[in-house]
């Protein structure tokens, strides 16, 4: 006789109709990534996952298999969150019918505050609807408004309109095009702030991110980090990131030429601090570096040091690159002659 199902609990479920095949898939590829590390746990979580799949929907079913291997297995998610970085895009194809297709598939980092803002545009449109009013920003697109004033837009038209409201706005548009103003929320434990490991949760996101990832995040975006104890309610709020002012900006760009580790060009660039905000680091030049988003998760990830020292920035590369850790000249003496 042949071999028996590898996961024969979630077999019989389906065959039994309680689970199906969407939600079995998902429930097989977790088991499967578990059973590569921990084959002796899988028989119980097999039995403990279908038990409670049973009476989930596919969405509430990834969204448990997400926390699980979060809390059990970081590093996992860590792994996984450094390959979806790398394996970014956005993918612009004209179509047959006159439509242009966009595509994308991101990194939670990269997604979030796209995501958060085309959910709170959906989510003013559904809040006009229910209180039954009939403003809305024209920046919005021209939506369809029936004869009761009412927004008719579905979801994904309100997506579209507000993605288009932020290019148009990044063009030169002076105000908040969408009429949403919002903040990322990322939900992060104090302890696995404390020790640097364990994983996040963005607000409107079902994947986790690992704790070095949450606090680039703190960096690169503005987000307001809601910090738990052991308890159900959060201890506090971490800062909102203090931005540099466009003054400070012009004076880095003068000082850097662009991103001063690879040179990219001012418009690929954002100024960040080198001692992070939340930890205490200052919103002044000396404290300030001009880098891409690229150069800068890169430096960050493989621990380099940035100083600022007679107005040049440098670089100091970890141990495991150079173990001399010789300071790397960046900006513009990079790649000018010696006067």
């Amino acid at each position: 006789m042949g071999a028996g199902p590898r996961f024969p609990v979630i077999a019989s479920a389906v065959r039994g109709g309680d689970l199906s095949i969407d939600i079995a898939a998902v429930l097989t590829r977790s088991l499967e990534r578990i059973s590569a590390v921990a084959p002796d746990a899988v028989a119980d979580l097999e039995a403990r996952m279908v038990a409670k799949a049973a009476t989930l929907s596919l969405a509430d079913v990834r969204r448990m298999v997400a926390a699980h291997e979060a809390k059990h297995r970081p590093l996992e998610v860590k792994e996984r969150d450094e390959k979806a970085f790398e394996n970014r895009y956005v993918q612009i194809k004209d179509e047959a019918d006159g439509s242009v297709a966009i595509h994308a598939r991101l990194d939670v980092a990269t997604a979030a505050p796209i995501v958060t803002v085309l959910k709170a545009a959906v989510k003013k449109v559904m809040q006009s609807r229910r209180d039954h009013t009939t403003g809305h920003s024209t920046a919005d697109g021209p939506g369809v408004v029936d004869s009761s004033g009412v927004d008719e837009r579905t979801p994904g038209q309100i997506h579209a309109d507000a993605l288009s409201a932020i290019a148009r706005h990044a063009l030169g548009c002076e105000s908040v095009p969408t009429g949403v103003t919002t903040t990322i929320v990322v939900r992060v434990n104090q302890a696995d702030l404390n020790t640097g490991t364990g994983c996040a949760s963005v607000d409107g996101i079902d994947s986790f991110i690992p704790i070095s990832t949450a606090q680039h995040m703190g960096v690169d975006a503005e987000i307001q980090p809601l910090i738990f104890g052991e308890g159900i309610l959060p201890l506090g709020r971490g800062p909102k990131r203090r931005l540099f002012t466009d003054d400070q900006k012009l004076a880095l760009l003068e000082r850097d030429g662009g991103c001063a580790w690879c040179r990219a060009p001012p418009s690929y660039c954002e100024a960040h601090h080198i001692r992070w905000w939340q930890h205490g680091g200052k919103t002044t030049l000396d404290n300030g570096v001009m880098l891409c988003v690229s150069c800068h998760h890169r430096i960050h990830t493989h621990h380099w040091t940035i100083t600022v020292r007679n107005q040049h920035v440098w670089f100091t590369p970890p141990v495991t690159i150079d173990p001399t850790r010789t300071p790397r000249i960046g900006g513009k003496p990079h790649y000018q002659l010696d006067s």
